[in-house]
């Protein structure tokens, strides 16, 4: 809120000093998109209760105010413009920049990176999208319609007078005019007004699904080692060029979905190798209903259940598996057979033999699944459904695995970073 009470937006993101205090606050004024502008916190008023900050500014001084995305590091220049604007003095508070060069000067035994991520916040608007317009129009027809009309007429006769003497009388020899009238019907038009029907016009709302696509942009961080420094088990490392491990080295990121059937799969995985993804790029796992003993009887191998089988291919989907690197079947103590191929193998060969590294989810965490994400994959192939996972090495790679996937049908569509898998040792 401003200083008089009056709500202007939400706190975005927050600028802090080396000992974690705020010193700038990122205030979003728009509903939605709307800009991030740049407020000291000072003499700001926080109420923990009603969760409600009081900036010590007008609206319109906020509104003002620079605005910088909530990801940008406020260096010495910028924090002048800032408290230049807000008429405060540039020696009352060190700049972001200057306390994390403190803090990299004074962190002797450990330090933090913060990492983030964007979010995309679907809104919805109305617009218009067109509209009817009814305009009533006069037409003129020509109407015909048959009438009797009567009408009345002379008839003159002669007869014969009667041959008689009479009296005379005072008219006899005298002219005479006589005028009868003559009558006759002519038509009477009159026009009356009636509705003859009615038009009317109402609106309905239908809704439709759309999938809306955006790209967003998520922090990591790459740890680079040197003076024999050996590799520590946690987080995901990158080694110089050269070292070992390099050999076989997948993509950054991680696409995974689950298929209903075998067809389903098979269809999957024919179009990521059409598409142009490398065999080692892509790992199937599922259930095998038969057995880990009648696969490997069926496949010729005599490898201990347990154990990977290696170097398996035939007839299992549609005979995709062959062209995959690593199909086997193994036995996951708890959990039971199932078979696999691709770089899953790698983790699940570890997974199968030691049961208590975790078992498959253990396996799908070492992927770059997040745990209640693995779970739930573990569930779903436990009913029977097809784990496919394919690793990319750019944006452009994981929009397409994606596009591939719901081409398909694919459910439990969902994309990681990828945590590097190291192959078991026998």
């Amino acid at each position: 809120m401003d200083q008089n009470g009056n709500k202007i937006g939400k706190l975005q993101c927050l600028w802090q000093d080396a000992q974690g205090e705020p010193v700038y606050l990122g205030v979003q004024t728009g509903w939605l998109f709307g800009k991030t502008h740049v407020v000291p916190a000072e003499r700001v008023d926080v109420n923990q209760s009603s969760q409600t900050i009081r900036l010590p500014y007008t609206e319109q001084k906020i509104k003002d105010a620079p605005s910088y995305d909530s990801s940008a590091e406020i260096d010495p220049a910028t924090e002048r413009e800032i408290r230049n604007y807000y008429n405060l003095s540039s020696q009352q508070q060190a700049s972001p920049s200057q306390t994390q060069t403190q803090t990299r000067d004074r962190a002797k035994e450990g330090t933090t990176v913060q990492l983030h991520e964007e979010q995309v916040k679907i809104g919805k608007r109305e617009v218009e999208a067109g509209g009817v317009r009814l305009r009533k129009i006069v037409r003129t027809e020509t109407v015909n319609q048959p009438v009797e009309l009567r009408r009345e007429e002379i008839v003159v006769e002669r007869v014969p007078g009667q041959q008689q003497p009479c009296q005379p009388g005072d008219k006899d020899f005298q002219q005479q005019d006589i005028f009868i009238p003559l009558r006759r019907e002519e038509p009477v038009v009159q026009k009356e007004s009636r509705v003859r029907e009615e038009v009317r016009v109402s609106k309905k709302t239908q809704t439709e699904r759309q999938n809306i696509s955006e790209q967003v942009r998520k922090e990591d961080v790459e740890i680079n080692r040197s003076g024999g420094i050996p590799p520590s088990s946690k987080g995901r490392e990158t080694q110089p060029a050269g070292a070992s491990g390099q050999k076989g080295q997948r993509g950054k990121k991680a696409v995974f979905g689950l298929c209903s059937s075998e067809q389903q799969a098979s269809r999957v995985v024919e179009q990521f190798k059409q598409g142009g993804f490398s065999k080692n790029d892509i790992s199937v796992l599922f259930p095998d209903k038969s057995g880990t003993k009648d696969f490997a009887h069926q496949k010729n191998t005599k490898a201990p259940e347990g154990a990977t089988t290696g170097g398996v291919s035939g007839g299992v989907l549609g005979g995709v598996l062959g062209w995959l690197v690593g199909v086997g079947a193994l036995a996951i103590p708890g959990v039971g057979p199932f078979i696999a191929a691709g770089p899953i193998m790698a983790a699940l060969g570890g997974a199968a033999i030691g049961a208590g590294t975790g078992g498959i989810i253990g396996a799908l965490v070492g992927l770059g699944i997040p745990e209640y994400e693995a779970k739930r994959y573990e569930a779903k192939l436990m009913e029977g459904n097809i784990l496919i996972s394919v690793h990319s090495d750019n944006s452009d790679e994981t929009r397409r695995a994606k596009e591939i996937f719901e081409n398909a049908g694919a459910e439990d569509i969902a994309t990681s970073g990828e945590e590097k898998v190291t192959a078991h040792a026998e």
